[in-house]
């Protein structure tokens, strides 16, 4: 057997082992801080201009702690109190700045890393003739 014949075996088994194998979950990285409820699904947090929008969150928090989750390069963010309340996260905005978005608050936080300008929008793709 030729030496290009053998390493084109081992290239397409570990292609072959790479697709077969299912994707692991990314681990959960998280930030802790300090929040108050100031209306309905928002919550200030504490010394910064940020408030976090919740979806369906009932738990009242007067500068408390909680831990802020994110996972899935930000697609799935959580809010977690002590108290065992959990809620989903969907925004985290600054009254002056209309772009700031939760990617950058996640960014502040050290919970990603600075890529928002890489990932973007989607890109149509060219039509092929």
């Amino acid at each position: 057997m030729s030496t290009r014949h053998r390493s084109t075996q081992i290239i397409a088994t570990i292609l072959i082992a790479s697709l077969a194998v299912p994707s692991l979950p990314v681990a959960a990285q998280q930030a802790t801080i300090r929040v108050t409820r100031v209306a309905l699904d928002k919550y200030a947090v504490s010394k910064s201009d940020v408030v976090i929008t919740t979806k369906y969150c009932h738990e009242y928090s007067r500068d408390e702690e909680a831990l802020l989750t994110t996972r899935a390069e930000g697609a799935e963010n959580a809010l977690l109190f002590a108290s065992g309340a959990q809620c989903e996260v969907i925004s985290a905005t600054k009254p002056e700045d209309s772009s700031f978005s939760l990617l950058d608050f996640l960014i502040q936080l050290g919970l990603m890393i600075a890529t928002k300008g890489v990932l973007g929008s989607p890109k149509p793709m060219p039509k092929r003739n």
